[in-house]
């Protein structure tokens, strides 16, 4: 059997907290990233839309049948 004093107790109590911190730290910049990933991506997709022109093609009697 080991004897774990108070002070290692307190220790390893502090130890979760930082842990548990470090986590929510992490999960924070993991957050940040994805979002401005996903800005990024809805920034690039709407210049690409907004520049080109819409795809219309007239209706004729020569082209509707195709």
């Amino acid at each position: 059997m080991t004897r774990i004093g108070v002070g290692g107790l307190i220790n390893l109590d502090r130890i979760h907290q930082a842990e548990l911190l470090l986590n929510d730290v992490r999960l924070f910049h993991q957050h940040a990233a994805s979002a401005a990933a996903a800005s990024t991506a809805l920034d690039s997709s709407s210049k690409h839309t907004c520049n080109s022109e819409p795809h219309s093609q007239e209706v004729t009697p020569d082209t509707a049948e195709q």
